[in-house]
Parts: structure tokens; C-alpha cells; sequence
């Protein structure tokens, strides 16, 4: 893979993060993106070299993620977003970015989707060993939000122009300082308000955030249709 396209990677995958993570604060106003950034170190694994993050502010502890359905749903959404983007980039299959093993460019986010998981049992006793609970979360959940993505081609034809235009910055910028290891750039204040600002028109005009605020929706119901069903166990009927 050429240096460009080992960036472009690592922009598509946080453009994961960066999309669902701007329509956050529609439901939770406290919440804003504050920094994006590709950084570069060179290794001697198999893992890229290329990855980068999307920071959130105010950060959030595990524990009170699953108090509140909604923003359960923003968080495993944005998780699992960074993989669907890069996989639909790249091609394969989803858990060979979106898994367990530590070779895997997603596992760190795989990892924190799993801990919200089980984090949910600690807040929802009743959730423990019930099949249908973590069938839907852990699984038919992160199907449901890659299908419905994956639908939304003219969205990501047009993402793809910013894509591109932030691949090639930071290529000329990483080859112009002599390729130094590490390297970060980081788009934040200004340039990031930009940023912002074009991918939610994109998002808003191609039916990205009409996707996202339908896939929240939908957790949200299952989520709560669950505590509902198992908080209280009926008596068995004699």
C-alpha cells in the first residue's frame, strides 16, 4: 500500500468516528468534538503505522454510558463506525478490522464496545446470561448500523472529496519534515469547525444523519423494551 493510501485509511476510519460523533450533541447538547487527528509511528508488527483518534469532550466513564439509551447508542454506534468506514474502503470483512484480535486496527475500539457491554450488566443485573439481550447488542446491532450505512453510496461519494483533500495535506506535510517518526497532525479550533461544519452538510444532505438518528432510535426501543421485560421476572405459573 502506497504512503497515500496508507493515510487515506487511517482518515477514513476516524471520519468514521468524526460522522456519528457530530450528531451527538442534537441529543446531548454538553457533548462536542474538540479534536481530530492522523498520526503516524513507525513499527515493526503488522499493524499500520497510520491511525489517528476523535476526542470528545466531556469524556465519560464506562459506567454511566448505559444509564442513558441514547447515548448508548451514539457511543456504540461511533465505535463500530470507524471499521464500517475503512472496511467499506478498503473491502473484507468487517471483524477483520471491528475485533478481538490485538492485530486488528480496530480491536482497541472492539474493546471498548465490548466493555460498554458489560458494563450494562453491572448496571442491569437481569442482563446477565440472557442470550437475546447480547445477541442484539453485541451483534444484530452492529449489523443493523454497517447495512444501513453501507446504503448511503452518493453520501460517501462526496465525503470522499474531503477524504482525499485530507489525505493529500498530510502527505505533503508528513514528506515536506523528512517523514519523522512520530508525526501527528491535528485538526482542532478553526480548521476543525470546517471540517465539522462540511461533513454535516454532507451528512445532513445524502441522509447520513437521517440514518444515524433512526439507528439510535431503534436501540433504543430494544434497549428499553429489554429492561422493561426482564427488570421484573413474572412468577412461573404453576
Amino acid at each position: 500500500m502506497s504512503l497515500y493510501e496508507e493515510i487515506k485509511r487511517a482518515v477514513w476510519h476516524e471520519m468514521g468516528h468524526l460522522c456519528i460523533d457530530i450528531i451527538k450533541p442534537t441529543h446531548h447538547i454538553d457533548y462536542a468534538v474538540k479534536e481530530f487527528c492522523i498520526k503516524y509511528r513507525q513499527r515493526r508488527d503488522d499493524l499500520p503505522s497510520w491511525g489517528g483518534f476523535v476526542k470528545m469532550l466531556p469524556s465519560i466513564k464506562y459506567l454511566e454510558i448505559p444509564k442513558d439509551s441514547s447515548f448508548m447508542a451514539y457511543s456504540l454506534m461511533s465505535l463500530c463506525g470507524g471499521c464500517i468506514f475503512e472496511t467499506r474502503h478498503l473491502g473484507g470483512d468487517l471483524k477483520d478490522c471491528f475485533g478481538q484480535d490485538l492485530k486488528s486496527v480496530g480491536s482497541g475500539d472492539w474493546r471498548a464496545y465490548k466493555g460498554i457491554v458489560s458494563t450494562s450488566s453491572r448496571i442491569h443485573p437481569y442482563f446477565r446470561g440472557n442470550k437475546e439481550v447480547f445477541q442484539f447488542i453485541e451483534f444484530d446491532y452492529v449489523k443493523l448500523v454497517q447495512d444501513e450505512i453501507l446504503k448511503l453510496t452518493y453520501f460517501f461519494k462526496e465525503l470522499e472529496k474531503i477524504v482525499n483533500k485530507i489525505s493529500s495535506e498530510i502527505e505533503k506535510d508528513f514528506s515536506s519534515k523528512g517523514k519523522p517518526s512520530p508525526y501527528s497532525l491535528l485538526i482542532d479550533n478553526e480548521k476543525l469547525e470546517k471540517l465539522i461544519t462540511e461533513a454535516a452538510e454532507i451528512s445532513e444532505k445524502y441522509g447520513f444523519t437521517e440514518t444515524i438518528s433512526a439507528l439510535r432510535e431503534r436501540f433504543m426501543e430494544e434497549y428499553e423494551s429489554f429492561i422493561e421485560k426482564y427488570k421484573d421476572p413474572k412468577p412461573e405459573s404453576d
